[in-house]
């Protein structure tokens, strides 16, 4: 019996590699397709540039910018939706899951069964009544990452699902003398923020920040932040460093740093299934509280002030961690998103899409 297609197009803005994670999203998508592998016939849309890395995988001839003209970029878009539906064409899945991150409208008609999964923070253009209809007149399922994100989006959504997934559990071993910060710079996020913070107030516990600053919002002012906290002795960047090397100093940091305005936390569930904390600024309520706990993160709340007391008060906290308390935060962060866990979430979220479509 020939098993059910699934076509799963990944974000359109940087290329798939073997050995890097360049945003959240791609890792959601790899995650995606491991498991649904295990039951549907899976195939990958990947961007120019992309490593050879599946079966099924098609490889566009384009990828998406932001930091082109508007004029360069609708070219691109229609490019990018013609090499899709020509791959929708040939395929034929029965289900499409878009992590593109780009509202393909002209594509909706062509998703037998679809689920469009939003992953930014906030929306991008003005929410009004009529939003929703781009994907109900489609009856395409409009899926946030987070009950937090669904809130910045006036609760449009059709639903939300859990992004986070863990393999295997893992073994803490004790922290060393640094912290670290895992993500792309990305303005948007105002990562720049915390670290300057950091800079200023923490001398004792060296910060470890790998990032890239491609294929994102990157501007000159980002730059001259960038080389300033270079200068700071107890700062190291890593520019584009392979995942090996990250997750090894994932491992042993003391805590994971966040930049805040995060949609889901992927980063923070990752830190956590190896045992390591989460430190984050935001305003009384942010997306990583729902799958972090008091022990296992600190909220840096801006409408109490006081950020850099807040700041080392958490550091100092997390320096007398034990390896007893680093292993509770691994195990409770896997028990709430193993393999198994994640895939009955994107099966469940499978069949709402399917009678959505109806």
């Amino acid at each position: 019996m020939n098993k059910e297609k699934i076509l799963i197009i990944d974000n359109v803005f940087a290329p798939s590699l073997k050995d890097r994670i360049l945003n959240g999203v791609q890792k959601f998508s790899k995650a995606q397709r491991e498991v649904l592998s295990d039951d549907y016939e899976v195939h990958y849309i990947t961007m120019k540039g992309s490593d050879s890395q599946f079966p099924n995988q098609h490889t566009l001839s384009v990828i998406q910018s932001v930091t082109i003209d508007k004029k360069e970029k609708l070219k691109i878009t229609k490019q990018l939706a013609k090499e899709i539906s020509d791959i929708i064409d040939e395929v034929k899945p029965d289900y499409v899951l878009d992590n593109s991150c780009k509202h393909f409208t002209t594509l909706y008609d062509k998703y037998k069964v679809g689920i469009v999964f939003e992953h930014y923070h906030k929306s991008s253009a003005p929410l009004n009544p009529d939003t929703k209809l781009k994907f109900s007149k489609n009856k395409i399922y409009w899926c946030g990452v987070s009950d937090w994100q669904n809130k910045q989006f006036r609760n449009y959504f059709n639903g939300t699902t859990s992004v986070q997934y863990m393999d295997s559990e893992q073994t803490a071993i004790p922290s060393k003398d640094y912290g670290i910060f895992i993500g792309r710079w990305d303005r948007g996020k105002t990562p720049h923020i915390i670290m300057q913070e950091f800079s200023k107030h923490v001398t004792d516990v060296k910060l470890h920040i790998f990032t890239t600053i491609d294929y994102g919002f990157v501007n000159d002012t980002d730059m001259e932040i960038i080389e300033q906290l270079k200068k700071n002795p107890n700062i190291i960047f890593h520019i584009d460093a392979p995942r090996e090397e990250t997750m090894e100093y994932l491992k042993g940091a003391i805590f994971v740093l966040g930049g805040g305005k995060e949609s889901t936390g992927i980063v923070s569930s990752e830190g956590a299934g190896y045992g390591v904390p989460y430190i984050v600024r935001g305003n009384k309520k942010v997306a990583e509280q729902e799958h972090m706990n008091e022990f296992s993160m600190t909220l840096l709340d801006i409408s109490k002030k006081e950020i850099p007391k807040q700041l080392k008060e958490a550091i100092q906290k997390y320096k007398n961690y034990t390896i007893k308390d680093r292993q509770k935060v691994a195990t409770e962060a896997y028990l709430r998103y193993n393999r198994n866990i994640f895939k009955q979430k994107q099966l469940e979220l499978l069949e709402k899409a399917k009678q959505y479509a109806v």
